[in-house]
């Protein structure tokens, strides 16, 4: 059993993963329930989003995650990546508009736990 958990252990830690710093990891964790308000919108007005789903890019081509995200116009999809020089990178895209988001700006609220 000891070599089956230590087997689990080095598999586990052996997957790629991405690392980033604590502070920066937080837009890599959220979950559908979370809210972000984003207080430098390109339009100049702060904006709330709520993640509604998450994945990541199809094609693979970078490592990190895409949010679905609803606003009070509509939905869009939150992209945050990683660079090569490790830096964290936010776009809000919806349709073929792009719109780069710095992440120093986006605070995040956890979704309130469910009660039973």
């Amino acid at each position: 059993m000891m070599r089956s958990l230590a087997a689990l252990l080095i598999d586990w830690w052996k997957q790629d993963r991405i690392r980033t710093r604590p502070g920066e990891g937080r837009l890599l964790r959220l979950r559908p329930g979370t809210v972000l308000h984003v207080s430098a919108w390109p339009e100049l007005a702060p904006v709330d989003l709520e993640v509604v789903a998450r994945g990541s890019d199809p094609a693979g081509s970078s490592p990190g995650v895409c949010y679905v995200c609803r606003t009070r116009r509509g939905e869009g999809h939150l992209w945050v990546t990683r660079n090569g020089r490790g830096e964290t990178n936010v776009q809000w895209r919806t349709g073929a508009c792009v719109a780069e988001l710095d992440p120093g700006e986006i605070e995040v609220f956890s979704p309130h736990p469910r009660r039973s």
